[in-house]
């Protein structure tokens, strides 16, 4: 694969969230973390995304053996209410994907109760 190719293949961007300060439901208020691109890295409408989180060489939280409780939350764009996907356990290193989501915009909640030692998490999101 070209490098120009790849480059546009790795719109991954690291986004530091912390486990306290995540661990509500967003409210009206509630900026999201992330607001996707009507086109997808390789020039085609944005139809999804994958994430996964990593963890942090110095303050990272640790989750219950199970992982992190995630609920990606999006927003309607014309009544600003946000709406919850099912909540997914996910691990350090794990991807989680769909293909349901047109350009958006997203809010990642960590649930207090997936967190055994609380941190910051990073998280890398790709949109396809």
């Amino acid at each position: 694969m070209g490098a120009t190719r790849q480059a546009k293949l790795s719109r991954g961007r690291p986004i530091k969230l912390g486990t306290a300060a995540t661990a509500n439901a967003p409210t009206a208020n509630t900026e999201p973390h992330v607001r996707m691109s009507p086109k997808a890295p390789v020039g085609l409408e944005t139809t999804g995304f994958f994430f996964g989180l990593v963890q942090p060489a110095v303050g990272g939280a640790t989750p219950i053996a199970a992982g992190f409780t995630i609920t990606v939350w999006v927003r309607n764009p014309v009544t600003k209410h946000w709406f919850a996907f099912q909540s997914q356990s996910v691990g350090y290193n794990q991807a989680w994907v769909t293909f349901d989501v047109d350009a958006a915009e997203l809010y990642f909640q960590i649930a207090a109760a997936s967190v055994s030692g609380a941190g910051n998490v990073y998280l890398e999101i790709w949109e396809q």
